[in-house]
């Protein structure tokens, strides 16, 4: 009779300590969504309230390209916006040349430039650039050899995120330069992924400040690749966590230049 109820005491044990961990992770997990929607909904944003853009752009080595990309984002008629320019410690010539281009055609505009610093890994200095912004700016990260579409690209982003509190990450369509058809393959694999998969391979997409920085403050990330060749090894943490609040926007936003190995 003892050893039966010594087995029963065992099985109840085995059967309570998963049970009790899965329901702590589950209540752990949950007060992390409700978190990160208290973060990025910490500083009230009402319906006329316009957002501001923050563009992090890196230079390129095609300097025509990037004197584009600054000249369509100069030219937008929303004008709320700011530009950051995120270099390495030692800038090529081009870079000073591409930072003195873009200095130039923001003097009505916030612009600034964060240099790695000497052994920093340059998640660390992304990380400084987004933590300069409020948690209700929008994020704008795009290459810089690609550019603004029209002048209302702007316009259209603000009037998507006040559509509804539920957007917090986007992504929209594009034309290949110097064709200006569209990408059909790009097209294709957003019929074959999710939504998910396809905002992080996007050249061109968006994010609220606070949902980067409340995500990647907690964790030590060590990539040295950069951002923008790499971007889903930094932006992957930030889909697993609003998964369902990934929004397309049918409208094209901007102009991909194909590499010459394409």
């Amino acid at each position: 009779m003892k050893k039966k109820a010594h087995f029963i005491i065992i099985l109840l044990s085995l059967l309570y300590i998963p049970l009790f961990f899965g329901l702590k992770f589950f209540s752990n997990h949950k007060c992390y969504k409700k978190n990160l929607i208290v973060h990025i909904n910490s500083e009230e944003v009402d319906e006329i309230t316009p957002f501001s853009f923050v563009f992090l752009l890196h230079p390129d080595t095609d300097l025509k390209s990037c004197e584009q990309n600054i000249l369509s984002i100069s030219q937008q008629e929303y004008q709320h916006y700011r530009v950051i320019l995120i270099t390495s410690e030692n800038m090529t010539p081009k870079a000073e040349e591409i930072t003195k281009f873009a200095a130039k055609h923001n003097k009505d505009h916030l612009f600034s430039v964060f240099r790695s610093q000497r052994e920093e890994p340059l998640l660390s200095t992304y990380n400084r650039a987004v933590s300069s912004c409020s948690n209700n700016e929008i994020i704008i990260e795009m290459n810089m050899n690609d550019w603004l579409a029209n002048n209302n690209v702007l316009s259209l982003l603000n009037e998507t995120y006040h559509s509804s509190k539920d957007i917090w990450l986007t992504f929209g369509d594009h034309l290949n330069f110097p064709s200006y058809m569209n990408n059909k393959a790009f097209s294709q694999n957003r019929k074959k992924k999710s939504e998910l998969l396809s905002w992080v391979d996007s050249p061109f997409k968006t994010y609220y400040a606070g949902l980067f920085s409340q995500i990647h403050s907690s964790n030590k990330y060590t990539y040295k690749q950069p951002p923008f060749k790499k971007s889903g090894l930094f932006t992957l943490p930030m889909v697993s966590q609003a998964k369902n609040h990934i929004h397309f926007i049918e409208e094209v936003l901007f102009i991909h230049k194909l590499s010459e190995l394409n």
